[in-house]
């Protein structure tokens, strides 16, 4: 299917062109590579990690819109009238904190001109910058650590209780032999 779009009878219809929509069904084949997934026990923990800790970084991550819903209108109230291209809106305010967040030139491009009319502002950037980027991450990578952690403890507890399974099938075995020996003896 995906292969029609190239055919040029197919190309000279405009209804037809939306078949190049078709093209990029070709790139879900790499969903086949997290069948990997499966068949390595240390990657089945490590996705299974990942999974348990996306409610921890739900809700870190809710707490950061909050924070920064509330820095954005107090950057919004402040900065707007000298500095609409980075605060003028909320939602320019917002844009403009998550590329504090990202590190992605904030200090040359944002705070520099604005220190330079408030000299100030760099309490309210550096804070933010602080709290978002350096405590709210650093919360973010332990959620997932642990939650690694926690599961490589369960993968390791499951292990042991097959191997005690796998001692007792042995001593079961060993019984039934000496069982047959007996038997055979008796014979």
């Amino acid at each position: 299917i995906s292969t029609l779009p190239y055919f040029a009878v197919f190309r000279t219809f405009r209804v037809l062109r939306s078949l190049k929509i078709i093209k990029s069904i070709r790139s879900f084949r790499i969903v086949k590579s997290f069948k990997l997934v499966n068949e390595v026990s240390s990657l089945r923990t490590i996705f299974k990690g990942l999974l348990k800790a996306i409610p921890g970084i739900i809700a870190t991550f809710s707490f950061l819109a909050i924070f920064a819903y509330a820095y954005a209108i107090i950057g919004t109230n402040i900065f707007s009238e000298e500095f609409p291209q980075f605060f003028g809106t909320l939602g320019t305010s917002i844009l403009t904190l998550c590329q504090v967040t990202t590190f992605d030139s904030w200090f040359s491009g944002i705070t520099r001109p604005i220190t330079q009319v408030y000299p100030w502002a760099w309490i309210y950037f550096v804070s933010y910058a602080f709290i978002a980027a350096s405590v709210i991450m650093n919360v973010i990578v332990g959620i997932i650590v642990d939650s690694m952690g926690k599961e490589r403890e369960r993968q390791k507890e499951k292990e042991s209780k097959n191997k005690i399974t796998l001692e007792q099938l042995s001593e079961q075995i060993f019984d039934l032999q000496k069982k047959l020996d007996n038997i055979a003896k008796l014979s």
